[in-house]
């Protein structure tokens, strides 16, 4: 028997005595190659909506967006673009909110290696860097990690290019949740820092994050990003909320 029959016939057996389960629904899950079963994959993949290219906001079919939309355009954003894979709902908004959970570790790792493989595909080809959206140590520390530094690792290792921890954030922020874009913006001043002495000049950047709802936290480290000589940055999320 040869190597690749014995893996493939353990393979088979774990399979038999440890069925797959989808990692976001906990049911059956037919392919044991996935960590998602069809249904959670096929929910996820049916994102038909016109989205703005600007801020992926889900817009009307024959809406007017070259120069964004109307919950973006008169927005000064420092980043060119938002690249999504899905709205900020039903199995998206499931998925966003259990890679915040405290030691769902594991599971980041997965869904992780899962969105970069299908958010690949979307992006521009000249990009140089990817740089993942910071958590301030003190909530990085309560979660166990930063599913964006997971995000951002996958997405480099599919894209063949670099990926850096480059920003920090300075100071823990007070949660956003129930804030509005302008307290948002306010909460967020000053909030990000350049960590690392690499070098942005004349890089084009993506940024990741997995979830943009106004676009002041994406906006806030953009604004570092490119103060720091980067030409232009795009951001690369899981959901638009």
């Amino acid at each position: 028997m040869t190597h690749a029959q014995i893996f493939d016939w353990w393979h088979s057996l774990q399979a038999r005595l440890f069925p797959p389960v989808c990692w976001q629904c906990d049911r059956p899950s037919p392919d044991d190659r996935s960590p998602f079963c069809n249904e959670c994959t096929n929910a996820w993949l049916t994102d038909e909506s016109t989205v703005c290219p600007r801020c992926a906001s889900t817009i009307g079919a024959f809406t007017e967006s070259e120069e964004g939309c109307k919950y973006c355009r008169e927005e000064n954003y420092h980043f060119s673009s938002v690249v999504r894979l899905g709205p900020y709902k039903e199995a998206w908004r499931s998925a966003a909110l259990r890679l915040k959970k405290a030691h769902e570790e594991t599971y980041a790792h997965l869904f992780a290696h899962w969105w970069a493989g299908k958010m690949s595909p979307k992006l521009p080809r000249d990009c140089q860097l990817v740089v993942p959206v910071p958590l301030h140590w003190s909530r990085r520390w309560e979660r166990g990690f930063n599913q964006c530094h997971f995000l951002a690792r996958e997405l480099a290792r599919q894209l063949k290019i670099p990926e850096s921890r480059t920003l920090r954030r300075k100071r823990r922020s007070e949660d956003q949740k129930s804030l509005s874009g302008t307290e948002r913006r306010k909460n967020l001043k000053q909030a990000f820092e350049l960590h690392s002495s690499i070098s942005l000049k004349n890089q084009k950047v993506i940024l990741v994050d997995d979830v943009l709802t106004t676009g002041a936290t994406a906006d806030a480290c953009s604004r570092v990003l490119v103060d720091a000589g980067a030409t232009e940055v795009i951001v690369a999320i899981v959901a638009k909320g």
